[in-house]
């Protein structure tokens, strides 16, 4: 099973990453996984025979767990069936804790791209920013969000410690003594 493990690992990341975000949508995918795979490893291996989708329902309704839809509009109940039947058969306890130890290593060591904006931002907009940067830069950037009311007309990006801002904030900053004399010669026409 040791030979599966790194296979089984780089499909995982590669599913979180696929539709994951923002670092609470990882976090939690991560931690409902974690408890999902504990409860059919452990608490009711008998339910490892039914089918994915049915494993998931008997968890949640046993959890009692409510699966709001996260930023992506994707639920956890929909993607961790999305994992399919294969992979939960690959799943076995001894791989359990080694798996997650690793998978939480791996995803804590993500530099994420942290994106400060001046209001907050729905959850469909957060997906689209989301699912521009996984196209068009990495798929595997994860955002991290934070308000910043400073900016006006945009937003500002950290990554790998360098702070670019592509707000109108910078563009009235740079350009502040034209702007003051493009008002005052208007003053004057008034």
């Amino acid at each position: 099973m040791n030979d599966q493990k790194p296979d089984l690992l780089a499909f995982l990341k590669g599913k979180i990453l696929q539709e994951t975000y923002t670092r609470p949508q990882l976090i939690r995918r991560i931690r409902v996984l974690r408890d999902f795979l504990s409860f059919s490893l452990y608490e009711h291996p008998e339910s490892r025979q039914n089918p994915i989708q049915k494993q998931v329902d008997d968890y949640l309704a046993l959890r009692q767990v409510k699966m709001p839809n996260d930023n992506s509009g994707f639920r956890e109940k929909d993607w961790l069936a999305s994992l399919g039947q294969d992979f939960y058969n690959q799943v076995n306890p001894e791989l359990f804790a080694r798996f997650f130890s690793e998978l939480d290593e791996s995803m804590k060591s993500a530099e994420p791209v942290i994106l400060y904006i001046p209001v907050e931002l729905s959850d469909r907009d957060l997906a689209q920013i989301g699912s521009w940067f996984k196209h068009n830069v990495s798929v595997g950037i994860i955002l991290e969000t934070r308000m910043d009311p400073n900016l006006i007309g945009g937003c500002a990006l950290t990554y790998q410690g360098i702070y670019k801002d592509f707000s109108l904030r910078r563009n009235i900053a740079e350009n502040h003594q034209v702007i003051l004399d493009n008002l005052r010669s208007l003053k004057g026409e008034v």
